[in-house]
């Protein structure tokens, strides 16, 4: 059987996306350990895996039953890998995008990487809906809002209320699943920029930036949309592409290939042995 060609080795990932996946890649613990089943694994698992292997080549021997040992823990291993590499290529392409990542390609920043896990959320309506949030904040904005002008936002704009209620759930606790919004007329907040102020003068300045932010990634959304598949395909691609995943593949593949050689080597050596004509010459009477 011609032997699987060896992988070159490397001095390991050059890009930056490869060394951060390198990071976090566990597709190699336990390829070359001695131990079968490592911690976090199921012994009846393996124990199972082994049966199949006996039920396959029903060893004679203390010889074959070795054998059909290692032949268990070198695909217990292989199963291993493909189990942790899947885990790791998942990790990677869930790994947030950065905005540096994609600057080149489409005018953002960090302010907007937020957004970047919620690209298929911001369809047009989704896009109407916060505009009309920044059409509504406009005119509150023109005199500043009163306590009159946010205890009727929840009829004239309850989108926008919600969002609030949201947004002030980070700084306090409330009772009420629906706070009543006479419930945050009195609250202030304090800042280095802006000094003490009403939190929701505090909370409408926010969310407007906010909305800034989801406006400008809407207006480019197919740009930074094809970036940001072009970096999840580039990050598989490295993933692939990793010389010590290929190597502890092809490593394993060729100790299993070598291995069942062996078995059907002493399998073939019993049966010529269990052949040979053992049988007494008659004794001329």
């Amino acid at each position: 059987m011609a032997g699987i060609p060896k992988t070159p080795r490397s001095g390991g990932p050059k890009t930056v996306a490869g060394k951060v996946a390198t990071s976090r890649n566990a597709t190699k613990t336990g390829v070359y350990s001695a131990m079968a089943v490592i911690p976090g694994e199921s012994e009846e698992e393996f124990r199972a895996l082994h049966d199949e292997f006996l039920a396959s080549f029903k060893p004679h021997d203390v010889a074959e039953s070795a054998i059909i040992h290692d032949l268990t823990v070198l695909t217990w291993k292989k199963l291993r890998l493909e189990r942790l590499e899947k885990a790791s290529f998942v990790r990677s392409l869930d790994w947030p995008i950065k905005a540096f990542e994609i600057a080149s390609d489409v005018s953002v920043n960090g302010t907007h990487e937020w957004l970047f896990p919620l690209l298929e959320s911001l369809t047009p309506e989704y896009l109407k809906r916060y505009q009309l949030q920044r059409d509504y904040i406009a005119t509150l904005n023109k005199s500043g809002i009163t306590p009159e002008e946010f205890c009727a936002m929840p009829i004239h704009c309850p989108a926008l209320y919600k969002d609030i209620v949201a947004f002030a759930r980070g700084y306090y606790t409330f009772k009420l699943a629906d706070p009543a919004p006479e419930s945050f007329t009195a609250l202030e907040h304090t800042s280095d920029s802006h000094g003490k102020e009403l939190f929701i003068q505090f909370a409408l300045r926010e969310l407007w930036r906010r909305i800034d932010q989801i406006q400008h990634v809407g207006r480019h959304l197919t740009k930074i949309q094809a970036a940001v598949t072009s970096i999840k395909e580039k990050r598989l691609l490295d993933l692939i592409q990793n010389q010590g995943v290929m190597r502890a593949h092809d490593d394993l593949s060729r100790a299993f290939y070598r291995t069942l050689s062996e078995l059907r080597r002493q399998q073939s050596w019993r049966q010529k042995i269990s052949a040979i004509d053992v049988t007494p010459e008659q004794i001329n009477e």
